[in-house]
């Protein structure tokens, strides 16, 4: 698995937290990318396989951690050609 940290401003959107460590809700989020392929298109993916989670301070109203992992093999952009060349030795 590889670890990549999870966008906080998504998970601390509302100001009625409270404090304790939370895991992310992978039912209602995901985890998404976008890359501009030869300065013509560009290619939209996510991964399907993923966890996180945070651990908000109340009292200081501060993000004391945030931990996310994907599971580079349940990358998917649509085109299965694409993904299959994507898990490949040659990139993950």
């Amino acid at each position: 698995m590889k670890r990549f940290s999870l966008i906080a401003a998504m998970l601390l959107g509302a100001t009625t937290l409270f404090g304790g460590v939370y895991n992310v809700d992978v039912a209602h989020s995901n985890v998404g990318f976008k890359i501009k392929h030869m300065m013509i298109s560009t290619v939209t993916g996510k991964f399907d396989t993923f966890k996180g989670h945070f651990d908000y301070d109340e009292k200081t109203g501060t993000l004391k951690a945030l931990e996310g992992e994907i599971e580079a093999a349940s990358i998917n952009t649509g085109i299965e050609k694409r993904d299959e060349h994507l898990r490949s030795k040659d990139l993950f």
